[in-house]
């Protein structure tokens, strides 16, 4: 029986194999067709008939030989425009390091689960640490799932693979006396005041960055945090390399009172930029009013300040510890000093208290099971009635 137009043609070829030819019109001013195969002419019309039905129903039918590659390689022009800054960033390093060179070349029609498990667990093999891995398949994930959306894939391959075990990360934190000691040994670097401000309100080191003068009323000892700033690679952001970001949630836009040791460092910094601008003149750049700068009004670098950080701790003789973990030691040393779990969230600008909860959980344990034994010393059996 001869097939209408555009039904598809069914050829016993010279090899001996059956052939099924499907017009799928053009792509690109080139005509695009598909061609499916099998030993018998039964095979090849169940599989003509499988494929219409399925281009019938409005499913993606796989076009030309487009890869994986060539495929994240525009997605990623895409969202550029739809993403933070650091978000396509971090978009960019995992899929031109960790995707492309490992199945870039594989048909984006052809993409399987099997690709993407393999690819991870190689990654993992390599060293790539579990928390990085799910990075990796958390941004192909979101990359794939497009790809469903614009009905080049029929189903998202990732959706088929598990997420790598990672331990939860243990923050350190600084015990009161070792936030003395460390404050102690930070006394007189050119630093000492960001970072008295993260181990005293739990700011961040973005936040800290982007503090504008016109932040902070120091009479009124009130701070108000209201930008980031975020450092990039320069091919990203330009030649500065970085960008003045919103803060990190709604609830991390937030007004502090400042305790008044740190007003006085504040107002000390205060006067050595004022020293530092006359002394630059005309190469001052300090258009942002930012708190914290380099020697010529720019932001400060995270890079520098984090070498102190280590260089400080050491002089102190206190234990290595990620900068973040001034942070964590502010909320730590707030909750053993009674203040509640809400008061905690507003000073760090959690999003919701079940954050404060699950991070700093273990820590209002401990003052509730202190709060147990003093009641029961207070309350308990007395001697006369034992």
């Amino acid at each position: 029986m001869k097939r209408g137009q555009n039904e598809g043609s069914i050829r016993h070829r010279g090899d001996g194999r059956w052939e099924a030819r499907l017009n799928l019109g053009r792509a690109n001013g080139k005509r695009v067709r598909k061609s499916l195969f099998g030993p018998t002419r039964d095979e090849v019309a169940r599989k003509l008939a499988e494929f219409t039905a399925q281009r019938n129903a409005g499913l993606p039918v796989p076009r030309g030989v487009e890869t994986v590659g060539a495929f994240l390689t525009g997605w990623l022009d895409h969202v550029r425009t739809t993403v933070a800054p650091r978000t396509y960033e971090s978009y960019e390093l995992y899929v031109r390091l960790h995707a492309i060179p490992e199945i870039g070349h594989v048909r984006l029609a052809a993409l399987r689960p099997d690709h993407v498990r393999a690819l991870l667990a190689h990654k993992l093999k390599g060293g790539l640490s579990p928390r990085s891995v799910i990075h990796l398949r958390t941004i192909l994930n979101t990359a794939f799932r497009q790809a469903v959306n614009d009905r080049l894939l029929a189903w998202n391959p990732v959706g088929a693979t598990k997420r790598p075990k990672t331990a939860r990360h243990k923050y350190q934190v600084l015990e009161l006396e070792q936030a003395r000691a460390f404050l102690d040994a930070a006394h007189g670097s050119k630093f000492e005041c960001a970072l008295a401000l993260s181990l005293s309100l739990g700011v961040r080191l973005g936040e800290v960055l982007g503090l504008r003068w016109q932040d902070i009323d120091l009479d009124a000892r009130e701070l108000h945090i209201e930008q980031t700033i975020q450092r990039l690679r320069a091919r990203i952001a330009g030649t500065a390399g970085y960008y003045v970001a919103e803060p990190k949630t709604d609830r991390s836009r937030r007004h502090l009172v400042v305790p008044d040791a740190l007003i006085a460092l504040l107002r000390r910094q205060r006067a050595a930029q004022a020293e530092q601008r006359l002394a630059a003149g005309s190469q001052w750049l300090g258009k942002l009013g930012l708190v914290f700068t380099n020697e010529t009004g720019g932001p400060m670098d995270a890079r520098a300040l984090r070498a102190e950080f280590k260089r400080i701790l050491a002089g102190a003789g206190l234990a290595a510890m990620r900068l973040q973990d001034l942070r964590h030691s502010a909320a730590s040393i707030l909750l053993a000093q009674g203040v509640t779990l809400r008061g905690v969230m507003e000073v760090l600008g959690h999003s919701t208290i079940t954050l404060t909860a699950n991070t700093y959980g273990h820590v209002a344990h401990e003052m509730m099971a202190d709060a147990a034994t003093r009641m029961g010393a207070i309350f308990g059996p007395r001697a006369g009635n034992a």
